[in-house]
């Protein structure tokens, strides 16, 4: 059975994507495998019960690995192009948070979304601004159309409410202080590479 998960939750599929094996991937969606499968959760115990799972999929972990190639085969068998894990990250936001340039291009001629946001609101392009990604900045406003910057800006506000929320809730007065003298220089410097892209000849194909 090509469907059977291991102990950590993979199925063949997923763990083939994962090393960028693009024939083993084709060979198991030939024979049954499930192309938008989602990992299970990891048996944990004596009791060989699951924990939660994270919904990945074998796209998702192709394309963070920045495996293109799989990234395509994957979609000529039909995958998701847009879905999404439990915080809501697609396979174009996992690309981007780890700049994987061609994965990200593929994905984008695929027609992934460049709108969608995870559970904490945050799209894939704002992402890629705070990694410090500006390769793939540049794609994504030289591709089609321009990231709408006033949104970005919303998208990073959010984003750090509600990381200050939980680092107040977890962490003393002092730790939460130094948490966020350090979001602020991280916000100041990837809205930094946005702005530098707006006002360099950089505009839309």
């Amino acid at each position: 059975d090509v469907q059977i998960y291991n102990d950590q939750g993979y199925t063949a599929l997923i763990r083939a994507a994962y090393r960028g094996y693009d024939e083993i991937c084709d060979l198991l969606l030939h024979h049954g495998s499930q192309v938008d499968e989602r990992m299970a959760g990891r048996i944990t115990g004596q009791k060989g019960k699951r924990g939660p799972s994270t919904e990945e999929c074998a796209l998702m972990v192709a394309a963070s690995q920045g495996h293109f190639t799989t990234v395509r085969t994957l979609i000529a068998w039909g995958a998701t192009i847009d879905i999404q894990d439990h915080a809501g990250q697609t396979p174009l936001y996992r690309a981007s948070q780890e700049g994987r340039v061609a994965s990200v291009l593929s994905l984008l001629q695929a027609g992934a979304s460049t709108t969608i946001c995870t559970r904490q609101g945050v799209p894939a392009v704002a992402r890629a601004a705070q990694e410090n990604m500006a390769a793939i900045l540049h794609i994504f406003f030289s591709h089609s159309c321009s990231p709408d910057l006033v949104s970005i800006i919303i998208s990073i506000i959010s984003y750090h409410i509600y990381i200050y929320t939980v680092q107040w809730i977890t962490f003393p007065l002092l730790s939460a202080y130094f948490f966020i003298f350090c979001q602020g220089v991280f916000t100041i410097r990837y809205l930094k590479h946005i702005y530098m892209l707006h006002i360099c000849d950089v505009t839309p194909m």
